[in-house]
């Protein structure tokens, strides 16, 4: 089973990818400027992230070490450390 799309907001991978390109965004906080992704429940933001890091778009699921290494890199500040 592979990840594609943000799910809240129908966003695929590859739209992120062609939009992160064209605005010269390198992380998932730079990216929302110009769509929704990841602003739903969030569950998205490690897969645009290593998305973003290694241009594949359909992503394996990811375990929870994962997750969290993605997440960080992400450039978006969790709820408990703002």
């Amino acid at each position: 089973m592979a990840v594609s799309r943000c799910v809240c907001h129908n966003v695929r991978f590859t739209e992120g990818l062609e939009l992160a390109a064209r605005h010269g965004c390198r992380t998932v906080a730079e990216l929302q400027r110009f769509v929704p992704l990841g602003t739903g429940c969030g569950l998205c933001i490690p897969y645009m992230q290593r998305a973003l890091a290694t241009g594949e778009t359909d992503l394996p699921v990811l375990d929870e070490g994962e997750t969290e290494l993605w997440t960080r890199r992400s450039g978006i500040v969790a709820e408990g450390e703002r």
